[in-house]
């Protein structure tokens, strides 16, 4: 059977892990909704300062509404979570929220850690080379998870337009 996942990971198990409590305690992660530093904030679709968040927003809800291309399944493409995550259901407008807004106790956590994307380099340097295609306008938007949503704004001024709801 091939090998799955990163090979740093090979042989490890969700026991061989635990999480950190607020409260300084340590749980098993199957503990995750009660014991959990913040919450993770969805994935979301940032652009440049200039541009309308309201404007993607509807411009993608109406996109959704009105053709029949699924934007939340991957399946029928050889892949998962190509456009937008394939357990998403909705989308979440971001209204006036800066990165630290959209973000909430998730950025207090990442910026008192002073955490960085770990994983590979070129992903990381794929991210940012679109930042800059943002940053510069010669990109309108990405869809990035929380970390990234992070060092988009920090380092790159990048707001949240809209973000991804799995609950509908």
């Amino acid at each position: 059977m091939p090998s799955q996942g990163e090979s740093w990971a090979q042989g490890l198990h969700s026991t061989d892990y635990q999480l950190l409590c607020r409260d300084g305690t340590r749980s098993p992660v199957t503990d995750y909704e009660k014991c959990h530093l913040a919450r993770v904030p969805s994935r979301g679709i940032v652009v440049h300062s200039d541009i309308s968040s309201s404007v993607v927003y509807n411009m993608l809800r109406e996109g959704l509404q009105k053709s029949g291309f699924s934007m939340f399944s991957s399946s029928g493409y050889g892949g998962t979570n190509l456009l937008f995550s394939d357990s998403s259901t909705t989308f979440i407008e971001a209204g006036n929220e800066n990165y630290i807004e959209w973000l909430g106790r998730y950025y207090y956590i990442l910026k008192a850690m002073d955490c960085t994307q770990s994983g590979s380099l070129k992903k990381w340097a794929a991210n940012e080379t679109l930042f800059f295609s943002l940053q510069n306008k010669q990109a309108d938007a990405i869809t990035l998870d929380g970390g990234y949503i992070y060092t988009a704004g920090k380092s790159f001024g990048l707001i949240p337009a809209v973000g991804e709801s799995y609950t509908g």
